[in-house]
């Protein structure tokens, strides 16, 4: 992961600085989308609520220098700006508040950073191809276990899933019930594909794993 250097953060941060109270909306579709945040300090969720008032989290958002923190960028790439996620400060938020063009034109001077967010876009259009396959083909193994591949990071010569994933956040991104995500990983720890190492799950066998994804080996769970 590339982070932001120095020189990047003087140009964040020489632009309106505007504070979030933890609890609060950064951006949401009931609020006018004209600027793209910049996340100096704190911690904020990325999330939908639905017109029955459910919530589903896409993931959690921290002022680790990262191109995460410009939040909203995305939806300045789409053909009618718009956006049907809300960010929602869990802490005080402390936040830049940056011209859209003026961060796209940042942007495409450094193509380093594009292609992290490309990635970004990508793994979460996977997540919703998988979310859609598994529902209409009753595979919800696979799904999951594409899921687990795709957050996973290497530590060392292993492979683990990201520590933030518990098997509610995976449920709630692939539209599962937590239930049937804890028997499927069950299965699989019992399979020897994964096992749990202290608080995070460790990939023992990818090649299996991936025979799941594809359809190649059904798991009975």
């Amino acid at each position: 992961m590339n982070y932001f250097s120095d020189d990047d953060l003087r140009f964040f941060m020489n632009h309106d600085k505007v504070v979030f109270p933890a609890g609060s909306t950064i951006i949401g579709p009931s609020k006018e989308l004209n600027c793209v945040y910049f996340l100096s300090e704190g911690k904020c969720t990325r999330k939908v609520i639905t017109a029955a008032g459910d919530e589903w989290i896409y993931g959690k958002r921290s002022a680790d220098r990262s191109t995460q923190c410009l939040i909203g960028i995305l939806s300045f790439y789409l053909p009618v700006v718009h956006t049907i996620f809300t960010f929602h400060a869990d802490t005080e938020c402390v936040c830049y508040r940056l011209e859209p063009d003026e961060t796209k034109t940042f942007l495409s001077k450094h193509p380093e950073y594009l292609t992290e967010l490309l990635e970004f876009i990508t793994v979460r259009y996977s997540e919703l191809n998988m979310n859609m396959l598994s529902k209409l083909s009753h595979n919800t193994p696979s799904a999951v276990c594409s899921f687990i591949l795709d957050h996973s990071i290497e530590i060392g010569a292993e492979r683990f899933l990201d520590q933030d994933l518990s098997i509610s956040e995976i449920g709630r991104r692939l539209g599962v019930h937590r239930v049937t995500v804890s028997k499927i990983i069950s299965a699989l720890v019992r399979q020897d594909v994964i096992q749990k190492n202290g608080k995070r799950l460790q990939i023992l066998d990818e090649g299996r794993m991936r025979e799941f994804v594809q359809y190649e080996r059904m798991l009975e769970y």
